[in-house]
């Protein structure tokens, strides 16, 4: 037997949940409740292998130490339910909300063109994708208006020095290149309401 990387299968995502998340709290004592169906237990375990496999393993880690400490049972050491579970690893990363379409829907919707229009796009993927909902007061509005302020400055500092050809700094950099990635995510979002909002009026 050869431990050559390139002769092993590559490992999955459930794989790297169940290496990362599972295992430790395995090899620490969790386990179901006595009388548990075997192939229930192991599909309880895939399935969470799955709606955690967005996690990074930077994620997956203190996930792992939370659920040693809060198993069910007088000595916690039965698996909690799996909400629970889920709900407290958006905690440490949350799922990207492209995992969730009726949520994405509003950036697809006109409110997406007009967060666009009005610069906070970046900062409403945001926080959607932390609280899985729309701002419900006038508090909550103005806490992403003024994040989208905050940023918009960072943004266009960072690209005035690059344009001058001044080096803002790795941080600086590092910021710009973030969000970025969240604009392309938001725009992607966006641009796929308007295309269907177009096929529509074509038809």
């Amino acid at each position: 037997m050869t431990d050559d990387p390139t002769t092993q299968a590559a490992e999955t995502s459930r794989d790297r949940v169940r290496r990362l998340l599972i295992a430790p709290a395995q090899e620490r004592g969790m386990r179901f409740r006595r009388g548990t169906d075997p192939d229930a237990a192991r599909r309880m375990l895939d399935r969470l292998c799955d709606d955690l496999a967005y996690l990074g393993d930077d994620a997956l880690r203190p996930l792992a130490e939370w659920l040693v400490t809060h198993g069910d049972g007088a000595d916690r050491s039965f698996w909690p339910p799996v909400v629970a579970i889920i709900s407290t690893a958006e905690a440490f990363q949350p799922r990207p909300l492209e995992e969730f379409p009726g949520l994405a829907s509003w950036f697809m919707s006109r409110a997406g063109i007009e967060a666009r229009d009005a610069g906070r796009l970046v900062a409403e993927l945001l926080w959607w994708d932390r609280k899985k909902r729309p701002p419900l007061n006038e508090r909550e509005k103005r806490m992403i208006a003024e994040k989208a302020s905050e940023m918009g400055r960072r943004v266009e500092l960072t690209e005035d020095k690059l344009a001058r050809e001044v080096e803002p700094g790795q941080d600086a950099r590092e910021f710009l290149a973030w969000y970025r990635a969240l604009e392309r995510r938001a725009l992607d979002l966006v641009e796929a309401g308007d295309s269907k909002r177009r096929e529509g009026e074509a038809a």
